[in-house]
């Protein structure tokens, strides 16, 4: 929920044009199914295989990027897979022993919640893919860890976006400071769900307190004083 989907999206954006940003969720995927979202699969290489499929590597074209999103969940045997294809920059699709070329200029950006360092030490993530990947690293903060004035920058950030046509909306000075103490465990995303429902629960001329709006129970201290005013 820190929005670190975000930074390879930038990436991509602000990089050489031509190529896709694809997404690759390495949670909760079996073996197979990662190899093949990664590299593609020949028909029949695998029960329900019936059509061939391109991967990712294939799919991205040059300068595209590739986003592994909680890489630290990635099957250990599927790393091996990976880091060969990252050191030797050709790839195999399943069922097949022809090597393709990785596309020039394909960026690999990989992402985790977890700790690569304490995986590496446990077993459970190898360490020379650790090495390969944190060539560049970006720490991603938790809302929590932001400044008051970047946490107040998404708060008018998300009032306007999900503002309604028949009315604008403000927060109270309490309600930002309200809004500015909480921890949200549930991050940038956490808070965006939070000014979305008081924007659509709000009408014109009314206040709502913090408990109208949903705040997740842990969070509601003094709250009653605490509003988002529909101007």
């Amino acid at each position: 929920g820190v929005g670190k989907e975000l930074y390879p999206r930038a990436v991509h954006q602000l990089g050489k044009k031509g190529g896709k940003f694809i997404a690759v969720n390495c949670a909760g995927l079996n073996d197979g199914v990662v190899e093949s979202e990664l590299f593609g699969h020949e028909k029949g290489a695998f029960t329900d295989a019936r059509v061939e499929r391109e991967g990712a590597f294939a799919s991205v074209g040059e300068n595209g990027v590739i986003f592994l999103d909680e890489v630290g969940d990635m099957p250990i045997n599927q790393q091996a897979k990976l880091l060969r294809a990252l050191e030797n920059r050709t790839y195999s699709r399943v069922g097949s022993n022809d090597e393709r070329k990785i596309p020039e200029g394909c960026k690999i950006v990989a992402a985790t919640n977890r700790n690569l360092e304490q995986l590496v030490r446990e077993g459970k993530f190898r360490s020379d893919l650790y090495d390969r990947l944190r060539g560049c690293q970006i720490f991603v903060p938790p809302l929590r860890e932001r400044t008051p004035e970047h946490r107040q920058a998404l708060i008018r950030h998300f009032l306007e976006k999900y503002g309604r046509t028949d009315c604008s909306f403000a927060l109270e000075p309490e309600a930002m400071q309200y809004l500015l103490s909480l921890d949200f465990p549930g991050n940038v995303r956490e808070l965006r769900d939070h000014i979305e429902r008081a924007c659509l629960l709000a009408s014109e001329g009314a206040d709502l307190d913090a408990r109208s709006i949903s705040i997740s129970a842990s969070h509601v201290k003094d709250a009653e004083d605490v509003s988002v005013q529909a101007l």
